[in-house]
């Protein structure tokens, strides 16, 4: 019997133990991978927000300007227009785009433009709602009364009208007490009356003759003017006469009084006010059995003002 030899063999390393070896590598090459993943996220996103931004920044939009120097009152032609691009950040938002471009030709400029100044509502006359101040030409002052139901004519009184301006005081001169009522402007424009500076054209066809409400009336006046009518209004009492639009005329009429309102050249009409008013007739009786007129003086006044 032949005995066997063993001969020894390579022990074979563990599963474990390999894979126990490669973790850091593993762990640091996923690391890696997030971290790019990661970074990549961030500067994809960063540069979509910076992209953003500076779009936002940096948005255009054409607009219509003065394409020459174009004085106030000149009216609008196509020619004196151009197209310009300009980021939408400095440029008004009532701005006129190209697509209203025929909504200006033969329109009125209430201010004048250099070439290159972009073209707002507000600069035309005429056109949508403009600011006041561009209804006034150098000079003019607006000047706001405040009206009743009979200084506006039952709300009649419409912008463009034109008016006259009475000025009513009351003087006292001891126990007399006297009114007086002069002229203080004549062919007043009316500015605007409430807050409308003009009366829409589809409001006016619909009630031709329809009263507005408004409390105020605003005035077209030169300086000095305007300073009269505010010291008169505080004085006294302003009185609104309305005019025919053509009718520019002025006319030169002194101040009325009240004791000159009844009197006519021959003095009539004032003594029948006397004998009717300020004596009183009446009968006595115990003369003879008889009755007698009498009469009594109740009052007298120089000043022609009935007591």
């Amino acid at each position: 019997m032949t005995d066997e030899i063993e001969v020894d063999r390579p022990v074979a390393v563990l599963p474990s133990r390999r894979w126990r070896s490669l973790l850091p590598i593993c762990v640091a090459a996923a690391s890696a991978g997030i971290a790019w993943l990661a970074g990549s996220a961030y500067l994809r996103g960063a540069e979509v927000r910076i992209a953003r931004r500076y779009a936002e920044d940096h948005r255009t939009r054409e607009v219509i300007v003065a394409a020459r120097r174009l004085e106030a009152g000149t009216v609008v032609e196509a020619g004196m227009l151009a197209r310009r691009t300009f980021p939408l950040r400095y440029l008004p938002k009532s701005a006129v785009s190209p697509h209203r471009l025929a909504e200006l030709l033969g329109r009125e400029l209430a201010q004048s433009l250099d070439a290159g100044d972009v073209l707002l509502p507000g600069a035309l006359r005429g056109h949508g709602a403009p600011a006041l101040a561009m209804e006034l030409s150098p000079g003019e002052r607006a000047l706001t009364i405040a009206v009743d139901e009979t200084n506006s004519h039952a709300g009649l009184l419409r912008p463009g009208d034109l008016v006259d301006l009475l000025f009513v005081s009351v003087q006292e001169a001891g126990p007399d007490r006297t009114a007086r009522i002069q002229p203080l402007l004549q062919a007043v424009p009316v500015l605007a009356t409430g807050k409308a500076l003009r009366v829409p054209a589809s409001a006016e066809a619909a009630e031709p003759r329809a009263g507005r409400d408004f409390a105020t009336v605003t005035l077209r006046l030169g300086a000095r003017d305007a300073e009269r009518v505010a010291l008169a209004e505080r004085a006294g009492e302003l009185l609104i006469s309305l005019r025919a639009p053509v009718d520019r005329e002025l006319t030169a009429h002194g101040p009325l009084v009240l004791g000159s309102l009844l009197a006519t050249g021959s003095g009539v009409a004032a003594s029948r006010v006397t004998d009717n008013v300020w004596y009183v007739d009446g009968w006595i009786g115990g003369r003879d059995g008889r009755l007698a007129p009498h009469r009594w003086r109740v009052a007298a006044s120089t000043s022609g003002v009935v007591p």
